[in-house]
């Protein structure tokens, strides 16, 4: 048997009687992958052809494709053409082939493996994203995946956020992380707040955007809001009766704010008995 080495393995892609199958066949063994990866790839212009030859195997075996592609010593500009996904996929995940437009483009194809290659390199990609012609519908995509929040945000200043009214997933969505992000949404046109605030999820994310949003709604907004709401929230209109909230911060500044709008009669404490909200109604 031939001595695994880097060297016979260029010598043999650098031969006349050079065989691929023969090749990937030998690199495929377990016991040979081993022995050859206690060395490093060679990095020099020389072994060129054994690293291409290397990225390009598109028959080697899932897992020998990985652990080679891990040890190449630099990434590539490119996919290999032909490639299967799950090999393109691997390239992705181990960084190597540079992000770039072409590169991007390249992927137009599978557009899960263009939002996992965007995923991957989101802050190249924020850096300039004019290079890229990608849409809000591609974004919604990237805001799915396990990236920071800060990027999110980031992706999402990116965004139409006039299509939310008419886009209730994706209004819950960016709404989810504009609130946790504490970002400032006071600016908001209502009928965008209102998409926010009425599709987003849980319920405690819905009142902590209503409260940061109520600028921005008019009192027929704020309370088709409240009508929208599970009890006891869509129990807050005109009645000859009290509705009580749970005494929570959120609850506190919303009806702290819906007293001074008038859209209730008062609010206070319920007494010794209970820690709850009374919210006092306007009577009909």
């Amino acid at each position: 048997m031939i001595e695994p080495s880097w060297a016979n393995c260029l010598a043999f892609v650098s031969s006349e009687g050079f065989e691929t199958d023969s090749l990937v066949a030998y690199l495929d063994r377990d016991d040979i992958r081993g022995k050859l990866l206690q060395s490093p790839l060679p990095s020099d212009r020389d072994a060129l052809p054994l690293r291409r030859f290397l990225f390009d195997a598109a028959t080697l075996s899932d897992g020998a494709y990985r652990d080679y592609v891990r040890a190449l010593p630099r990434p590539t500009k490119a996919f290999p053409e032909n490639l299967e996904p799950a090999k393109r996929r691997i390239l992705i995940e181990e960084g190597k082939v540079l992000f770039e437009k072409d590169s991007v483009d390249a992927l137009a194809d599978d557009a899960e493996l263009q939002v996992s290659f965007v995923a991957s390199n989101i802050e190249a990609y924020l850096a300039d994203p004019t290079k890229f012609a990608l849409n809000d519908d591609f974004r919604e995509d990237l805001l799915l995946r396990g990236i920071e929040d800060d990027d999110k945000r980031a992706l999402i200043d990116l965004m139409d956020l006039n299509a939310l009214a008419d886009l209730p997933d994706r209004a819950g969505l960016v709404g989810a992380i504009l609130d946790r992000t504490a970002a400032d949404v006071s600016a908001l046109g209502g009928s965008v707040a209102r998409s926010l605030i009425t599709h987003s999820r849980p319920l405690t994310t819905q009142i902590s955007l209503f409260n940061k949003c109520h600028a921005a709604l008019s009192d027929d907004d704020v309370r088709g809001i409240l009508a929208d709401l599970p009890r006891p929230y869509s129990e807050i209109k005109s009645g000859n009766y009290s509705a009580r909230l749970a005494n929570t911060e959120e609850n506190l500044a919303l009806v702290e704010w819906l007293d001074a709008r008038n859209i209730i009669s008062s609010w206070s404490k319920a007494g010794w008995l209970s820690d709850d909200i009374r919210v006092n109604l306007y009577r009909r």
